[in-house]
């Protein structure tokens, strides 16, 4: 027994070492050719962190079904500027064929974890970045063994995802501005940063110490479409940042359906812009005492970008002009008004986020891509 117990602990080891060995040797390749390291080396350390960020947009990148197709279609010259954010690997490495490893994991964690400041640019800006052992994050202590470490407030602040998400098309037109928005909304001021919804912080207590962590989830719509919110947070958390109240006001002709919808926990507009293509529905159905149906519409809040002769296009790099903007600010209440005949007795109120327009996603021969993101009845 003691003979068989050695070889399975023998085996193990040897097992695990040639795992260990592997990954070491599939990093260093991928080290060399790109300066930056792959990151299933991450994992071996820091597997919660490398779970989540799996299971998140920053992994989408170019798997995203919409982007995938918007990136097929797009202007040679917009081509570069969008592998920038989607797969930036690619980008400063000129891999535009895709053939190198860390091109593949779309916005790896070497991406942001060497990112050292940020240079200012003309559309946007980007990062300088470190390459090498010098890892920088929100950690006030970090305790590191294979690699340094060092605490950057650079990561802490919201100016970090500035990089990303906020696009100037032209010299004349930004068409992404979620960074300005949240600096417009006084959550700053409150000490509320992107990294604070976004990637949920906790507390772990040491013994003379206490540190914050950040989840590696970043949270949103995209990840309740595409099936990677498993245990329904994104939901909970987009939720309960929306209040929704409404009433019914009859007299003998009419009913009257109002509604207020208020941005109570949002650091930016409602919905976001992304590059002109996310819309927030207001579904609303209204029943009588028989249950049939009386009453269907729906409200529609979006960016709507157009051409020179102020008509709406279905893609940004087309765009010469904002046509309208009739999104709902940080903390603002904004009411509407459903009216239908005076029979309403109870109402049901949908509130969905559109990925991509209806008209958009015709054209690119996908579906349209609708998230619920808060339901509400009641009768009266």
């Amino acid at each position: 027994m003691k003979i068989f117990f050695e070889k399975i602990c023998f085996n193990l080891s040897v097992f695990l070492f040639g795992t260990y060995f592997c990954i070491v040797l599939f990093s260093f390749k991928v080290f060399a050719e790109t300066g930056f390291q792959p990151s299933p080396a991450c994992a071996t350390c820091h597997e919660n962190k490398y779970m989540e960020w799996r299971a998140s947009a920053m992994m989408l990148g170019m798997n995203d079904k919409i982007f995938k197709k918007l990136y097929e279609i797009a202007p040679d010259e917009k081509k570069k500027e969008c592998l920038m954010c989607h797969s930036p690997a690619a980008f400063l490495n000129g891999d535009f064929g895709f053939k190198l490893l860390l091109s593949k994991e779309n916005i790896p964690c070497d991406f942001c974890h060497t990112a050292k400041r940020i240079i200012k640019g003309g559309k946007f800006d980007f990062y300088e970045f470190e390459p090498g052992l010098m890892k920088r994050g929100t950690l006030k202590s970090p305790d590191t063994n294979l690699h340094e470490g060092v605490y950057s407030p650079l990561h802490d602040d919201s100016k970090f995802c500035s990089t990303c998400h906020q696009y100037r098309l032209k010299e004349t037109l930004t068409i992404d501005t979620v960074y300005a928005e949240w600096l417009k909304s006084g959550y700053g001021n409150k000490g509320k940063h992107c990294q604070d919804c976004h990637m949920a912080p906790y507390s772990v207590k040491y013994d003379d110490m206490e540190e914050t962590y950040y989840h590696h989830t970043f949270d949103g719509p995209m990840k309740i479409f595409f099936l990677i919110d498993e245990e329904n947070k994104c939901v909970e958390f987009i939720s309960k940042s929306i209040d929704i109240g409404a009433k019914i006001v009859k007299d003998k002709r009419k009913s009257e359906i109002k509604i207020d919808l208020t941005n109570s926990g949002i650091g930016h507009l409602l919905p976001g812009s992304a590059h002109g293509l996310r819309r927030l529905g207001l579904k609303v159905m209204a029943f009588n005492e028989k249950n049939k149906k009386v009453l269907e519409g729906e409200e529609i809040l979006g960016v709507i970008l157009a051409n020179k002769n102020n008509e709406e296009v279905p893609f940004f790099w087309d765009a010469e002009k904002i046509k309208s903007d009739n999104r709902i600010f940080p903390n603002e209440k904004r009411g509407f008004t459903f009216i239908s005949d005076s029979s309403v007795k109870s109402v049901v109120i949908r509130l969905v986020e559109h990925l991509i327009p209806k008209e958009t996603a015709e054209i690119l021969g996908i579906q349209e891509y609708e998230v619920l993101l808060k339901e509400y009845e009641f009768s009266q």
